[in-house]
């Protein structure tokens, strides 16, 4: 399974994520700031949608078309919007020409809502990005789980910090995590190293 923190600048937990074969989350606009591979690239709609601020779609094309091919990500999270059901993905779908004229993957965030979006939908995209909210996430991560099976497309499980998810993460199967919670401090990194550890999820799927 692969295990992708948020960035960081601490050069000794760099080494620590390197040694461990963690990879990095690069949210939109930071492009700049990716130490690690491998690497995903998100579009940054939870951040703009934390912050009230409208979906900054300018700066995630600009950070697409300057993707190095020399150090490609593993995925690119199409745009969505959280808790929004069928608008987002309805923006997601608008936004696959753009990025299919780009040969990263492309994975669907599924949102608040989706619970009955069809396998044709779905096998547009090359993977699922289990997002949304908590209580949603948690309920439908088995569903999408199985979805994801059934059709031959790898799920990732967002937000996914604590040993209880990242537990429920490997029952399901998932074939990624991300989580910033091991950035926070020594304790929650110790704790997310330690779940890991116990569930055997180092290295690749």
């Amino acid at each position: 399974m692969r295990v992708y923190c948020g960035d960081t600048r601490s050069r000794k937990l760099l080494a620590r994520f390197r040694e461990r074969g963690v990879g990095q989350v690069v949210i939109r606009g930071r492009l700049q700031l990716k130490r690690l591979s491998p690497w995903f690239l998100d579009n940054g709609a939870f951040e703009d949608w934390r912050a009230g601020r409208p979906f900054d779609g300018v700066q995630f094309s600009a950070d697409v078309q300057a993707i190095d091919p020399s150090d490609p990500p593993d995925f690119i999270v199409a745009p969505d919007r959280v808790a929004a059901g069928a608008e987002s993905l309805a923006l997601s779908v608008q936004w696959l020409p753009e990025l299919r004229a780009a040969p990263w993957p492309v994975y669907l965030a599924v949102q608040d809502g989706m619970d009955r979006v069809g396998a044709g939908e779905l096998q547009r995209f090359d993977g699922i990005f289990i997002g949304g909210t908590l209580p949603w996430k948690l309920e439908t991560a088995p569903h999408w789980a199985r979805f994801g099976k059934a059709l031959g497309l790898p799920v990732h499980f967002a937000r996914c910090g604590t040993a209880a998810r990242v537990s429920f993460a490997r029952a399901l199967g998932c074939a990624s995590l991300d989580s910033s919670l091991p950035l926070w401090s020594r304790e929650k990194l110790r704790a997310f190293f330690d779940a890991l550890d116990q569930c055997h999820l180092w290295g690749p799927a």
